[in-house]
């Protein structure tokens, strides 16, 4: 048992620090803003109150940034520092989901493992694999009857995103003991004030000296402003979490059809119906609907599909409609890698991808027929690192014209200019990207800067300024991927990414003093 598991989380763990080390990363989504928040606080050598331009900023709680400094303490200042916390996170979570749901196998954890949102967010500086990890931790605990240790898990995760993940589960936990006709007993209260005082812990210290500020950004903002911010419907909430699930998520269609499934459902229906009603609840009808705050479910899912692929069916139809599934979702996923890679390359990989087509279907085959669906989850596995590989080469695309730069000029020391401070959010993902700490410049320190031989990182609006022109710069151009966009995909694939094409790629600018 204990060989098995080590092969288990070990080949979890291969496939997730595979390529780690030349992580490169489209320069998009929150934690652009968490890693700069992240070195600020490395720079001041501070751990209680975050930063963001010199300011004090309470978009979120501190234990994201610790995790990310803890990294970089460790494997040093670079982007593989600051993700494998998450890859960390991700393996102890795995770990939790097989042991709350009772997968013996491993089957639960590592299609857990093996979806696209596990794939993104065990791979970012993003807080959902930390909300996971607590609230399936702190759920196991609570069913191993270890009390205090559930309520304290739940209170260290406030210090993730806030104290709104906590409440939820409070709520789950109550609405188990409701649906097992189970009283509270004073132990419970006075775990839960416990759990209430270690998660007020962190708002206590900072808001002695930063009140104000948490109060407007933390509280008015990020909670109370949300429920006032329409992010778009149920069908397209629930929409985008299937997609998170992808590529086994088509096997849950089967769960209705199988007697099998039902039973196993109603083995554990009060705690199945705790974990999740409330969340999805919540979420469905909270106006702020973004698919990350249905994260939390994926272990649900992911034992659900663990227990349809596990069940010996007699329906030669049913099993039929698993094959066709799986191997549709394999080759769809070469498919997408192949237009991602092209996306960034500009030529197409026919030969290649037609191969692995090939492959990928003659395994997917093998193993439906034969029932072997470890295996097949680790074809999910390496399905979604396809995707992660291809996700790296457009990152790689934003950031090359910034390496080639910076290693013909290797002594040279990076700035931005904060005349844009929301174009500049990035500059902690960007740092770590090319293990350079990039200085912010106000305006006044702009000459002085570029005196001193620093190099000036501009956007095309800051280039043509008149204070910039009026400096005499020598100048390279820094074709970057437009931040928001919608990509023409089938113009792209028919033609190629050109690197001068307006409709994607947007110009800045690498300036240092002419000579």
């Amino acid at each position: 048992m204990m060989a098995q598991s080590f092969k288990t989380y070990g080949l979890i763990l291969i496939a997730y620090l595979a390529g780690l080390w030349a992580m490169s990363i489209p320069l998009t989504g929150d934690q652009k803003v968490y890693l700069s928040v992240a070195l600020e606080m490395r720079e001041r050598a501070e751990w209680i109150i975050p930063y963001l331009f010199d300011t004090p900023n309470f978009l979120k709680p501190p234990l994201q940034y610790w995790a990310t400094l803890i990294g970089w303490n460790v494997f040093g200042f670079s982007l593989f520092g600051a993700l494998v916390p998450s890859v960390l996170a991700l393996l102890g979570s795995a770990y939790l989901v097989n042991r709350l749901f009772k997968s013996p196998s491993g089957l639960a954890g590592v299609l857990f493992a093996a979806c696209l949102g596990t794939m993104t967010y065990g791979t970012t500086a993003q807080m959902e694999i930390w909300i996971v990890l607590f609230y399936v931790w702190a759920w196991l605990a609570w069913k191993q009857i270890h009390i205090w240790r559930a309520f304290a898990i739940v209170g260290v995760m406030a210090w993730v995103k806030g104290p709104l993940y906590p409440a939820l589960w409070v709520m789950s936990v109550a609405l188990e003991m409701f649906l097992e006709k189970r009283r509270p007993k004073p132990a419970h209260f006075a775990a839960l004030a416990m759990g209430i005082a270690i998660g007020v812990l962190w708002y206590g210290l900072a808001a002695n000296t930063q009140w104000d500020t948490m109060k407007a950004v933390f509280f008015e903002r990020e909670n109370l402003g949300k429920m006032q911010t329409s992010q778009g419907t149920p069908w397209g909430l629930w929409g985008e979490f299937l997609y998170s699930l992808y590529p086994w998520f088509p096997i849950l269609i089967l769960a209705a059809f199988s007697a099998q499934v039902r039973a196993r459902w109603r083995e554990r229906k009060n705690f199945i119906i705790a974990y999740a009603l409330i969340p999805a609840v919540f979420f469905t009808f909270f106006p702020y609907r973004v698919n990350t705050y249905l994260y939390i479910l994926t272990p649900l899912f992911a034992w659900l599909a663990s227990v349809i692929a596990e069940i010996e069916s007699q329906s030669a139809v049913l099993n039929r409609v698993r094959l066709l599934l799986g191997g549709y979702m394999g080759v769809l996923t070469i498919a997408i890698a192949a237009a991602m890679i092209r996306l960034a390359q500009g030529g197409w990989l026919g030969i290649e991808i037609a191969v692995l087509v090939v492959v990928n279907l003659i395994l997917w085959n093998m193993l439906f027929i034969q029932r072997k669906w470890m295996a097949f989850a680790w074809i999910c596995l390496m399905l979604v690192s396809l995707v992660r590989v291809s996700a790296i080469q457009i990152g790689e695309l934003d950031l090359a014209g910034l390496r080639i730069y910076q290693t013909a000029h290797s002594d040279s020391k990076f700035g931005y200019w904060l005349q844009e401070k929301d174009i500049w959010h990035e500059f902690g993902l960007v740092s770590a990207a090319i293990r350079q700490d990039i200085s912010r410049i106000e305006e006044p320190g702009l000459d002085a800067f570029v005196k001193s031989s620093g190099v000036l990182l501009l956007s095309e609006e800051q280039h043509s300024s008149s204070l910039i022109v009026g400096m005499n710069l020598d100048c390279a151009s820094w074709p970057r991927l437009k931040r928001r966009l919608k990509f023409p995909f089938k113009r792209l694939l028919r033609e190629g990414l050109a690197a001068d094409d307006a409709e994607v790629i947007r110009f800045f600018f690498i300036c240092k003093a002419r000579q």
